[in-house]
Formats: structure tokens, sequence, C-alpha cells
């Protein structure tokens, strides 16, 4: 700590309810700026507590993983999940296969998605349960992607908070050109503009599907039966480009550096 510049902090509610077992004024003390990070359904459940924006609002910047976490309140950088363009090469092709990887079925949607495609003339592939690297190589064979349409779940988190982005598992699935679907909200969308993003409405390559399974059908049954090999080719590069301007190691780490730079 002593060496750093910047005390960058991944930890949503850690310090906040005390559960990590830290010292709250452990980074206070340093004297060094401190950037607070966004990135999942806790930040959706405190987002309204008045006393849990005050702690967040004491940090020198903030940052959001997903765009649909920048609320107005909030004013926060967005600095998206990385992942290896390079490395990572193009393995698109046509077809009529539909791959889903829920790590939590009805939070993702999943109900849903197995309701929409009832009837279709498509291949689907349920991939749940497997060991990491099993379901990465299983993924790469998808002609399309369905990542998400869900809720929070009101048990674990006691909301139902509507999840208006996507998740890593469509980043998996996007970097090797394979058009991948999700609900992305309006707040959303408003977020990343909020965040510099003005064209994220015209330049996001994931398909938006309406939530619910007739919107999931539609959207599923637009690209297999109604775009043409062409239309489904031009979808593919587009998505792959999304993921090169936005969730590359280079995008990521320009967005990084232009937070930290301001601190500096």
């Amino acid at each position: 700590m002593d060496e750093a510049d910047i005390i960058h902090i991944k930890d949503e509610i850690g310090f906040f309810v005390g559960n990590n077992r830290l010292d709250k004024s452990i980074f206070n003390k340093s004297g060094k700026p401190r950037i607070y990070t966004a990135y999942g359904g806790q930040m959706r459940k405190y987002q309204s507590n008045e006393a849990f924006r005050e702690y967040v609002m004491s940090h020198d910047a903030r940052i959001a993983l997903t765009p649909d976490l920048n609320y107005e309140w909030f004013n926060a950088a967005l600095v998206p999940q990385a992942i290896d363009a390079e490395k990572n090469k193009v393995l698109w092709r046509d077809g009529r296969k539909l791959m889903h990887s829920p790590s939590t079925q009805i939070r993702k949607g999943t109900p849903d998605l197995l309701k929409a495609i009832e009837g279709l003339d498509i291949d689907f592939e349920l991939i749940h349960g497997l060991p990491y690297e099993e379901c990465i190589a299983r993924k790469k064979k998808a002609n399309l992607f369905f990542d998400q349409a869900g809720r929070e779940i009101t048990e674990f988190l006691g909301i139902d908070t509507i999840i208006g982005w996507y998740g890593n598992a469509a980043i998996e699935a996007a970097v090797h050109g394979i058009p991948t679907i999700a609900h992305l909200s309006e707040e959303a969308l408003d977020g990343g503009e909020r965040a510099g993003y003005d064209n994220i409405r015209s330049k996001c390559g994931i398909l938006n599907t309406p939530f619910g399974a007739e919107g999931i059908r539609k959207t599923i049954s637009e690209f297999f039966f109604d775009a043409s090999p062409s239309d489904r080719a031009e979808i593919s590069s587009r998505t792959r480009k999304w993921v090169e301007n936005f969730h590359s190691h280079k995008a990521v780490g320009e967005a990084l550096s232009r937070v930290y730079n301001r601190l500096i």
C-alpha cells in the first residue's frame, strides 16, 4: 500500500457491512486516491440505500463494470470486463446450433429460454455443471449463444431486479464472433451514455432481446429463420468488432488509464 499511487478496490459491500473482516479505515489511512468498483447484485441491492451511497461517494473515483450499474447518482467511469481478443480467434460458422451456459438457471432466464424454443427447428445445447474448460470448448461450436434475460433472485438478495446487461459467458462466446443474445435494458444503455459511450445504442454488437419467452423466441427466430446467410455473417462480424472495441485488453487498458491518469 505504501508503494502504491492509487488504491483500486473491487469489493462492493465488504467494507460497508463489515463482512470482509478488514479494518474499514485501512485504505482511508493511506492518503492515496481510492477507486470503488461496482460489478454485480450487491450494487443492485444497496444502490438506493442512502448510507451506502454516502460510503460509495466517499471514494475519489468510481468504476462500473457494466453500464446498468452506472446509476445517475453513481457518476462512474465504465470499464468493462476484459478478454484477450488477440488470443481468441474468430471461429463462427453458420448453422442452427443454439447454446446456453447458465451459472444459475433462474437468474439467467433459462426457464423462459426453454419455453421460447419449444417447437423450433434448431439444435439446442444446455451447458451446465461442467468444468470451465469443457464449457468453453463446447461454446466455441455454437452458431448462436444465449446469455441472459433474467432477474436477481429474491431468496438470495431480497430483490428481483431485472439484469439489464450481459455477463462473462456472453463475452467468451462473442470474442469468437458468435452472435450472442442478452436483454439490454434502457437503464443500461442510458448508463453507458452517461459514461461517455455515446454510440453504445448503435454500436453494441450483442443482440438485444425483449424480456420473457415470447420476446426471446422472436429474437431467436429472426436470427435463424428470417436473416439471410449474409445477414448472419454480418452480425458475426459486428459481434467480434464490438468485443475488440469494448472488451479487448487494449480497450479496457485505455479505459483504466483514463481513470488512473485523472487521479494521478
